[in-house]
């Protein structure tokens, strides 16, 4: 590469030729056409024939979405006066039940991960 950068031209190795790029067009399509025609006739999955009707569906499950927030039954104001002091005992977890157990605001002792057994497993 003795010459300078401008007077370098293009460094590409591929045919520079019309022809040639018109020739490999025509192959390609001619050589894909059998397998996209054989794509085209098979049956589809079952959600295919649904696409045609993709904005329809969307329009309405957002439709439907709002409705049923709307028509949600009102917040009640007053809460009882004996509301459970955590989630556990709103849930009715035993302490030792792992789902307590991760959310315990205290990291879990190494035994209550190793031994850990609800009323149902024992």
């Amino acid at each position: 590469m003795n010459k300078p950068a401008e007077d370098r031209g293009i460094m590409s190795r591929l045919p520079g030729d019309g022809q040639y790029w018109e020739e490999l067009t025509d192959r390609i399509v001619e050589g894909a056409t059998p397998d996209l025609a054989a794509l085209r006739d098979q049956r589809g999955e079952w959600w295919s024939a649904m696409s045609r009707f993709s904005n329809l569906l969307v329009t309405g499950a957002l439709a439907a979405t709002i409705a049923a927030i709307a028509f949600l039954p009102p917040v009640p104001t007053d809460l009882p006066a004996t509301a459970p002091e955590s989630v556990e005992d709103a849930l009715g977890l035993a302490p030792d039940h792992p789902l307590a157990i991760l959310m315990a605001g205290t990291p879990p002792r190494m035994e209550a991960l190793v031994l850990s057994a609800t009323e149902n497993e024992r």
